[in-house]
């Protein structure tokens, strides 16, 4: 699209955002319960 400049911008911007992007994503993860783990339920038999 931008030829050599489009590749020289156009990597570290990616790069950038990918970092940005998966820290935000790990702390949402934290923060919300939605990515708890699964904790498996002992069923006592009685």
């Amino acid at each position: 699209m931008f030829g050599i400049w489009g590749v020289l911008l156009g990597i570290p911007v990616y790069a950038s955002a990918k970092v940005v992007i998966t820290a935000i994503f790990k702390w949402y993860k934290v923060v919300s319960g939605l990515y708890d783990d699964e904790v498996e339920e002992e069923v006592s038999e009685q």
